[in-house]
């Protein structure tokens, strides 16, 4: 290829390459303000930790419980119960037919990631919750610009994808309720990156950090299992095991009954509004299906996401060893455990982060962007415009489109493979 033409073809990709990139920007300082506007309307009517920071409420109860009254009564809900409210009467606004009735939240983490949470109950709960949301600003920044490095983007490219990740409805869900979703994307992505360096002990460790929440990585560990990355899964075990030793240590014999106690009696209320099988289940019962009936379908349609995740790994058999397509295996895995999982909302979804920047960044083509603009802050927009005229709504609807979504991802990684493979 002559040096004429080849300057051409650069010029005719980076065309539309610095198009998307400036729709980006566009529509990502759009969901800053109208987040933003959101945000401050939500604390001005419903105060905090009712709504906005709500999830924070479990975290800085359980601190204070852990350090007052040791570990296995965090999974003691009457103390929850206790803590919380106190919270929940300093900082909240009830709003008749607007806020929910007061519900304890339990903290369904192992208690070693609890000592987290002990460290920020040594501020007042205002500090502490600023502290917190701050932290996870600045991790995510300092981690997304990191990806932007080992990808070795210019700058206004990186500069697109890390503003459609960070003003994604999935991380300003996981900021508004103060979640804890970024150890989960940070676990996926440095198991992704760790998986493609051929380090599968280090990535074996990083998926163990996965087990915050367990069921978010259930089909990633089977995924290992079957392509026998034997070192990956030694890694994963001694890291768990630890893990599990230091946890149980802590509880003693009363607080894992508490704990178990308190796993099982998990409120199926808190599944509404998620993005899973079983919230499609509950939304199907709402409308008036009778349970059973909702079941059969919503779990008719997560056999059928799993059995398609299994044939096409079983198409793509020939790349898991080439380092170029992990990216499209953790994608397409990741967002089927966002159908399968028994439990999930939005914000888990921000597990899919990473695999989506080395996938958009990898294919560079209009369609497979649109779907990350969609997933992230196209979802974001309908969410905050539905949101103003009603928030239940909003939320059901954002968990559906989010569930429709991931099965388009599937199908997208697909196609991209098969038409790959045609060329």
């Amino acid at each position: 290829m002559s040096r004429a033409n080849s300057f051409s073809l650069r010029s005719s990709l980076a065309g539309p390459a610095r198009y998307r990139t400036a729709v980006t920007l566009v529509l990502a300082l759009v969901a800053l303000v109208g987040y933003g506007l959101y945000t401050v309307q939500s604390i001005r009517a419903r105060g905090l930790f009712d709504y906005v920071g709500v999830d924070f409420r479990t975290y800085y109860a359980s601190g204070l419980i852990l350090r007052e009254h040791g570990a296995g009564a965090v999974y003691d809900l009457s103390l929850q119960t206790a803590y919380q409210k106190a919270l929940y009467d300093q900082f909240a606004i009830y709003v008749k037919d607007n806020s929910l009735p007061y519900y304890v939240i339990p903290t369904p983490y192992p208690p070693i990631y609890v000592l987290l949470f002990s460290l920020l109950s040594v501020f007042p709960p205002l500090f502490a919750f600023l502290v917190w949301e701050g932290l996870n600003i600045i991790l995510f920044l300092v981690y997304s610009i990191t990806w932007v490095k080992r990808l070795n983007l210019k700058w206004l490219e990186g500069l697109g994808l890390v503003a459609m990740l960070f003003l994604s409805v999935q991380n300003f869900h996981n900021l508004f309720s103060a979640q804890v979703n970024l150890f989960l994307m940070i676990s996926i992505g440095e198991t992704l990156f760790n998986v493609i360096q051929k380090r599968n002990m280090a990535a074996g460790i990083c998926l163990s950090l996965g087990l915050l929440k367990p069921h978010a990585i259930l089909l990633m560990v089977l995924l290992f299992l079957v392509l026998r990355k034997w070192r990956l899964i030694f890694g994963f075990l001694i890291s768990a095991t630890a893990m599990i030793l230091a946890s149980l240590a802590m509880l003693s014999y009363q607080g894992t009954l508490n704990y178990i106690e308190m796993l099982s009696s998990y409120d199926p209320l808190l599944r509404l509004g998620g993005m899973t099988w079983m919230s499609l289940v509950d939304n199907l019962t709402l409308l008036g299906l009778q349970r059973p009936t909702a079941f059969v379908i919503g779990g008719g349609m997560a056999l059928v996401v799993l059995m398609a995740w299994a044939y096409i790994l079983w198409q793509m058999r020939r790349y898991p060893s080439d380092e170029a397509a992990w990216d499209e295996v953790f994608l397409l895995t990741s967002a089927t455990q966002a159908i399968v999982a028994p439990h999930g909302y939005v914000y888990m979804a921000l597990m899919l982060g990473v695999p989506w920047l080395v996938y958009v960044n990898r294919h560079n083509d209009t369609i497979t962007w649109l779907a990350f603009l969609t997933w992230g802050i196209g979802l974001g927009l309908i969410f905050i415009a539905i949101a103003q005229k009603s928030l239940g709504n909003a939320v059901f609807i954002l968990g559906m489109f989010t569930l429709m979504m991931h099965v388009f991802i599937m199908l997208l990684v697909y196609e991209n493979w098969k038409a790959k493979t045609q060329h």
